[in-house]
């Protein structure tokens, strides 16, 4: 069998390529369906959906933080929710839910993309591992100002998705695309 050097040099040339499109794929804005829970969107004007959308999440207690009419997109405020016997990094740290509906497609194939997250505060752990990066005990190198003195408790908190609360986002989104006159 006989082998070209040239192809090989191609060969072994495109792969990295590949990889790359696979691993990075295309850059797009659009709400991904493995992101948000998707349904089909009651035909209808975009702004009106947009208004119904926010309706819905104000109905349900959340309180809206952004509305982009434009980008048919809207965003509560978190909202602070009980633990419910699950456990994550520690038993004691808040947990808090935001929600965000966009709406993706055209005027004849609108769709609604909800998504509800579950975040935990984990501004202390975080705060551990900050304290130990750089590997120096010069007692002047650690002011206050170079940990947190200079901003608030609320912009120093980090929190981490722990999960989907996919519940909820079926129930938003059954309020959303259900027709105006069902009771």
């Amino acid at each position: 069998m006989l082998h070209n050097p040239d192809m090989l040099k191609i060969n072994i040339l495109s792969v990295p390529g590949i990889v790359i499109a696979c691993c990075v794929g295309c850059a797009n804005r659009e709400a991904q369906t493995v992101n948000y829970a998707v349904r089909s969107a009651p035909s209808g004007e975009r702004s009106a959906l947009l208004d119904t959308a926010e309706t819905v999440l104000v109905s349900l207690g959340y309180e809206i933080a952004r509305r982009d009419t434009a980008g048919g997109v809207v965003v509560s405020e978190p909202m602070g929710i009980d633990r419910s016997g699950k456990r994550t990094v520690r038993a004691d740290n808040p947990l808090r839910k935001v929600a965000e509906v966009r709406l993706a497609g055209g005027a004849n194939q609108l769709k609604v993309h909800c998504k509800v997250l579950i975040q935990e505060q984990a501004t202390d752990s975080f705060s551990f591992q900050m304290s130990d990066r750089s590997g120096d005990d010069v007692p002047g190198h650690h002011t206050a100002i170079d940990r947190d003195a200079a901003t608030t408790a609320e912009q120093n908190s980090v929190w981490r998705t722990v999960r989907r609360d996919k519940t909820a986002e079926r129930e938003i989104l059954d309020q959303i695309t259900e027709p105006a006159d069902t009771p």
